[in-house]
């Protein structure tokens, strides 16, 4: 790492990235102002956003929908009943991994259907399609026929992603 760098993370926790010969109490210590700035102008944000769509901590949108998160331990399994996914997993630790896994392939099984039927339309090829946790862009393409989609495109309504998709 060459140079230092603060993140205040939509949870509120402090990231903090240095080079071994640099001591990150010293950077926070140098910099607690903007800290305490960038957390105030976070908490100003969700407060407006709370006072618009209500609590959005209680769960999570999944192709523009909004659900309830349960979390319980047993074989691994998920399951939706009515506006509540059911996440089931032999430890309690790993049920965000798994959950994140599924989204994954329901990502790709979605873009695969997409693709596919635009491909068989408009004659076109594609090799591969790639689900990425990526943090700026929505989707990219390349020369090699490859689509790279952002896995949060899970929250996108599903005309959305179709929308995404023929772009």
């Amino acid at each position: 790492v060459q140079n230092s760098k603060l993140t205040l993370n939509p949870d509120g926790s402090l990231s903090v990235t240095v080079s071994s010969d640099t001591s990150g109490r010293e950077i926070v210590a140098r910099n607690t102002g903007w800290i305490s700035e960038k957390f105030d102008e976070q908490e100003e944000s969700v407060k407006i956003v709370t006072e618009q769509y209500g609590d959005i901590t209680s769960g999570f949108v999944f192709w523009g929908q909004r659900y309830s998160l349960e979390r319980q331990t047993g074989s691994y399994d998920i399951s939706i009943e009515d506006n509540t996914v059911r996440v089931q997993t032999p430890q309690s630790g790993d049920h965000l991994s798994f959950l994140l896994n599924q989204t994954r392939e329901a990502v790709r099984e979605a873009v695969t259907t997409i693709v596919d039927s635009m491909c068989a339309t408009h004659k076109l090829r594609v090799e591969q399609i790639s689900i990425r946790n990526q943090q700026t862009k929505w989707a990219s393409c390349s020369s090699g026929h490859t689509l790279n989609f952002n896995l949060r495109s899970a929250f996108l309504p599903y005309d959305h992603l179709r929308y995404l998709v023929a772009h």
